[in-house]
């Protein structure tokens, strides 16, 4: 996307993912500490919200420095709801915290290993840009989920 859309240099692409996956890594540790402090919940229904703006946002821009701020929100929004998702995983099958765990990180590395070849697809077919945008669809779709998440029993008792 850094080299065919935004017409940057592979050493540009290369360090907008450094940049993507160094944010993540901060808030992946970030969104543990929300949760504790706000709820797990709520982070994770924020997280996905964000998502949806910042990703039709970079869809937009054609600066890559102006992206590669997007970026750094984007990983953000994406690695934030990682622990808690993982904590709400546990919290609602407790007494099974390695098949909790196992589930929510699995479930969505398999969905995203099914989905990505089609994505590509797609992408061969429309264009970089066409399948970046059709991925906005992918956190409306969470978001509209996290409505649907309510108290875990072991928050509750």
């Amino acid at each position: 996307y850094w080299i065919e859309v935004l017409g940057s240099s592979k050493a540009a692409g290369g360090a907008a993912l450094t940049v993507m996956f160094a944010a993540g890594g901060i808030s992946t540790l970030i969104g543990g500490h929300l949760a504790d402090r706000f709820g797990a919940i709520k982070i994770v229904r924020i997280g996905w919200a964000l998502l949806v703006p910042l990703l039709f946002l970079f869809t937009r821009v054609t600066h890559p420095v102006i992206a590669m701020v997007c970026i750094v929100f984007i990983a953000y929004g994406l690695f934030t709801v990682t622990t808690p998702m993982i904590i709400l995983g546990q919290k609602y099958l407790p007494g099974r915290l390695g098949f909790a765990s196992g589930v929510t990180l699995g479930l969505g590395v398999s969905i995203g290993g099914m989905v990505a070849p089609l994505v590509g697809k797609y992408a061969d077919l429309n264009g970089l840009v066409a399948a970046m945008r059709l991925l906005v669809i992918v956190p409306v779709l969470g978001t509209l989920v996290t409505l649907t998440l309510r108290r875990p029993a072991a928050d509750k008792a």
